[in-house]
């Protein structure tokens, strides 16, 4: 039965008792006016902003129902705990002695007491009390997800209180209450878990979970409504530190491969597993003036950084590396690289056409990068016919001498001679990132048979090696050294083969030479020297060393 016919069948009786037979069947009103009015239906408990009903009767003096039509009932908020309005039609016409309040009373406010008052004329009538209820709570659901956190960490999630809608519900002290539902690796949930709502919200700051896992998830809970969580993770503890686990190799060949490990650590100095952490390193010692080739970051899985492939240029005593993740470092222990020996670089580059293939003549040739030689640096250098490299001009002088590689141009003398590329060999130059290699292939001295083939390698680091491949045939005397020329120092005579590497002779402030007698052999076939400067700064202004092939 529908409200409307429900509240007609509650007053029905009221209305035929008002009315008397007369002939024929008919009925006549017993009397004129109304002398009471009086509530038949009574509002009852209704949800907030919900339509309630109520129907209002005209009553006679005995009681009955006056049963007449077209008058005016309004109604009003009598007991008023809120201090709402009564919205709605709150004016109403009867029919046969009936007011129908039925399709559109509401209340905006919860509260407890309130009355409605009927007024028609002179004549009131107070309803019974009731109460508007709040919305009642449909579901909940997750409203500040929990996001992947280091284990023991806080973390802070929120839950809603919703309506039949899915709205949100804006009520106040309603318990939630939440807990591990997905548990992957047995952790515990810390922290406060009963939280009341505030204007449908309930905040549950610094929770925490005590076990690293993937696939968490929470469950929150109100009475028979719960709801799940996104699933998150709990993450190994942040980084505090690095550390290196295993080191870089006690001695290494310069240019050689090697690798170490880095480890994260946290607060306590554990190991802490956490992937896809990058860790970069540096030179932090450079004892030799060398570079860090190769990738110099990693990244971390389970915590650990594997590095591999990295190698150092320039042999030294002491280097040590430093592991760097955002503020936190950490040093490794020291470690040298050695030198390398020089190789023969079978394939020779191009072939000079200019004043180096000539007769007591030079070219320039450009080296692509800086080249450190006694404190300073050069773009270029001139490749001399005559078996000599120098800086600043080319030389055309055949005749070697000492006072000559003190007093002239800067120069890195192979095998100062009379050597005639005019007329038998050649000379190549090679240019690659990181170093020149001059060749002098099978060039005769002038006037004579049989060739000398050598070649000067000058690395970017400033190291030069000379390679003697092959020294036939006749021959005079070679002058070999380096210097800075413009007497800026004196010489220092030297048995270059004496000193058999990897064991070393520091010239300190003079220059090196040696005035090779006419048919020595001892740095012939493979045999070589390496010339390799000292300092801080490694560019030649401190002096060089050498060592060779013995």
């Amino acid at each position: 039965m529908t409200s409307r016919m429900a509240a007609w069948a509650l007053v029905s009786t009221f209305v035929f008792a008002g009315l008397s037979a007369c002939g024929g069947g008919g009925y006549f009103l017993a009397e004129e006016g109304a002398t009471s009015i009086e509530f038949a239906l009574q509002p009852e408990d209704t949800v907030v902003s919900n339509v309630f009903q109520a129907t209002v009767v005209l009553k006679k003096a005995n009681g009955d129902v006056m049963p007449l039509d077209g008058e005016t009932v309004n109604l009003y908020l009598d007991g008023n705990p809120t201090g709402t309005q009564l919205l709605g039609q709150t004016e109403k016409m009867s029919r046969l002695g009936v007011c129908y309040f039925l399709d559109s009373l509401t209340i905006d406010d919860v509260g407890n007491g309130y009355t409605l008052r009927a007024e028609m004329g002179d004549l009131t009538a107070i309803s019974a009390p009731f109460s508007i209820l709040p919305v009642q709570v449909a579901s909940i659901a997750f409203l500040k997800e929990p996001l992947a956190t280091p284990v023991g960490v806080p973390f802070e999630v929120s839950v809603e209180l919703r309506d039949q809608v899915g709205s949100l519900l804006p009520r106040d002290g309603v318990p939630v209450t939440v807990r591990i539902r997905s548990n992957p690796s047995g952790g515990t949930l810390s922290g406060v878990t009963t939280v009341d709502s505030v204007q449908g919200v309930c905040t549950f700051p610094g929770l925490s979970i005590d076990a690293m896992g993937d696939g968490y998830s929470l469950q929150a809970e109100q009475t028979t409504f719960t709801a799940t969580s996104a699933a998150f993770n709990i993450l190994p503890p942040p980084v505090a530190g690095l550390a290196f686990t295993v080191q870089p190799p006690a001695e290494t060949d310069a240019q050689a491969p090697f690798g170490f490990q880095v480890e994260l650590r946290d607060a306590g100095n554990n190991l802490t597993p956490r992937s896809g952490v990058q860790v970069a390193v540096s030179i932090e010692n450079n004892a030799g003036g060398g570079t860090l080739s190769g990738t110099n970051t990693a990244v971390s899985v389970d915590g650990v950084c594997d590095f591999s492939g990295l190698s150092i240029t320039k042999p030294g005593t002491g280097y040590t590396l430093k592991a760097s993740y955002g503020a936190f470092e950490t040093v490794s222990g020291a470690f040298n690289i050695l030198m390398l020996p020089p190789t023969w670089d079978a394939t020779f580059g191009t072939a000079l056409t200019g004043g180096a293939a000539s007769d007591d003549s030079g070219e320039s040739v450009n080296f692509g990068f800086s080249f450190p030689f006694y404190g300073t640096t050069y773009s270029n250098c001139f490749v001399n016919s005559n078996s000599n490299i120098t800086f600043g001009s080319s030389d055309s002088d055949f005749s070697d001498s000492v006072s000559e590689l003190s007093s002239d141009q800067p120069r890195i003398a192979g095998w100062w001679t009379d050597l005639s590329p005019n007329q038998q060999g050649s000379v190549h130059a090679k240019a690659l990132s990181d170093r020149l290699v001059i060749t002098y292939n099978n060039v005769n001295e002038w006037g004579q048979t049989g060739g000398k083939t050598y070649q000067v390698t000058m690395w970017d680091s400033g190291r030069i090696d000379v390679f003697y491949k092959s020294m036939t045939g006749p021959s005079g005397s070679g002058l070999i050294g380096i210097s800075p020329g413009g007497n800026l120092r004196s010489a220092q005579s030297f048995d270059f083969s004496a000193t058999t590497f990897p064991s070393w002779t520091n010239v300190g402030s003079t220059f090196p030479y040696e005035d090779v007698p006419s048919g020595e052999t001892d740095l012939n076939n493979d045999g070589w020297i390496i010339f390799d400067p000292l300092g801080p700064s490694f560019d030649g202004t401190d002096g060089y060393r050498f060592a060779t092939s013995g």
